[in-house]
């Protein structure tokens, strides 16, 4: 796996959608993958599990976030785990 990507995006009043996005060479469509998720602040929660198993050829995939308070610094981890771990962090403000 060779890259890794992301996008937050705004849905609605109390939404946010982070789509991480990958690539890579040499790996077989049909390779079992896990995305996950870990974010280190009571002002939003992930909608839904926050870990997704998968194959690499989807190389998408979108967690959903709740915010509960806004104007608050939030930190995320996030990855994608096939034979290498990759984690990521990113920060934003709600």
């Amino acid at each position: 796996m060779s890259k890794l990507c992301n996008q937050l995006k705004k849905v609605g009043q109390d939404r946010l959608i982070l789509k991480i996005e990958w690539d890579g060479l040499n790996e077989a469509e049909d390779e079992p993958v896990k995305a996950r998720i870990k974010c280190f602040s009571k002002a939003v929660t992930v909608i839904g599990p926050n870990v997704q198993h998968m194959v690499f050829g989807n190389r998408t995939t979108q967690f959903e976030l709740k915010v509960h308070k806004k104007n608050v610094n939030v930190q995320c981890r996030f990855g994608v785990i096939d034979i290498i771990k990759f984690k990521n962090f990113i920060g934003f403000r709600t």
